[in-house]
């Protein structure tokens, strides 16, 4: 009976270890992809932004 209790409890705490591990492991990567993409994100949008000035450029009319 102890063998059994010993065994599940290696076994769960085996499984916690794993999944830290796991989410020490993700969690840098999901942030980096996540800054990453906001990055392209915005410059998407600063390019856009002079693109619509340089349009716009009431200059080029006179």
């Amino acid at each position: 009976m102890v063998e059994v209790a010993l065994e599940i409890c290696c076994r769960v705490i085996a499984h916690l270890i794993f999944w830290i591990i796991i989410v020490i492991l993700v969690t840098p990567a999901v942030l980096f992809v996540a800054a990453w993409q906001r990055g392209s994100y915005w410059q998407n949008v600063r390019a856009n932004y002079v693109k619509f000035f340089e349009f716009c450029d009431p200059t080029t009319f006179l």
